[in-house]
């Protein structure tokens, strides 16, 4: 392999590959440097690659000293390009794709935007094409519920059980609880389900509720540090 330097008088490139017939040269012009070449491969040492006040721009990608753009319609791929995240300023979207298969959909041309799970036209602001699931946990002794929970099932067929509600404050507002009586054994007997209010209102009144029969149930919402709780719905078996 061999180089020739020249100076001025070259116009295919001040450095470039002796006998390349697709012309690989390095151009040196006014406050750039123009390279022609089908690859280039940078290897590095454990100095780290920087560049301050730049810009790096290709045909959909631009990279300055503190963002990263994308063309409209452009995207990042991952493999076998099976999994993309495009993007589009005009339309104000974001698409997250598997095997052209639109799975999230952000939509902020309205504010304060929409959001799609497996569907590209969310008609509401969160709108899922398909089913759902939330956590299902059971307890057969007293629980102080939390943001890991969703549906409590209570087995009071052996003792009381109390499950604790959160201090309802503006930060859970909108949490909800599904809390239900299922005993092991078919029927507790005398024993009791209580839902701990934890200092806050339910339906504006300062009292616990209670489960008395297997198989009844609350749903309950946390309103705000104000309000505490409402109850939703209510089952008694």
């Amino acid at each position: 392999m061999s180089y020739k330097f020249t100076t001025g008088s070259v116009k295919s490139g001040d450095i470039h590959y002796e006998d390349d017939d697709d012309q690989t040269y390095i151009d040196f012009g006014d406050d750039k440097i123009a390279l022609n070449a089908n690859g280039v491969v940078l290897t590095l040492d454990d100095n780290q690659l920087a560049w301050t006040a730049c810009k790096l721009e290709g045909a959909a990608l631009h990279v300055d000293n503190a963002n990263i753009y994308l063309d409209n319609n452009k995207g990042i791929t991952w493999g076998d390009s099976s999994v993309s995240l495009q993007g589009n300023a005009t339309q104000e979207t974001i698409k997250l794709k598997a095997n052209s298969t639109t799975y999230f959909h952000l939509d902020g041309d309205l504010s304060p935007g929409k959001i799609g799970i497996g569907t590209e036209s969310p008609g509401s602001f969160f709108q899922i094409s398909g089913s759902t699931a939330f956590n299902v946990t059971s307890f057969s002794e007293s629980a102080t519920l939390d943001s890991t929970h969703f549906t409590v099932v209570g087995d009071c067929n052996n003792n009381d059980v109390t499950f604790t509600l959160p201090v309802a404050s503006d930060t859970i507002g909108g949490r909800v609880y599904v809390i239900k009586r299922v005993d092991s054994g078919g029927s507790g007997g005398p024993n009791v389900l209580r839902i701990e209010r934890n200092g806050k209102t339910i339906d504006g009144m300062a009292s616990n509720l209670e489960i008395g029969t297997d198989a009844g149930c609350y749903t309950l919402q946390c309103v705000n540090a104000t309000y505490g709780w409402i109850i939703l719905s209510k089952y008694v078996a």
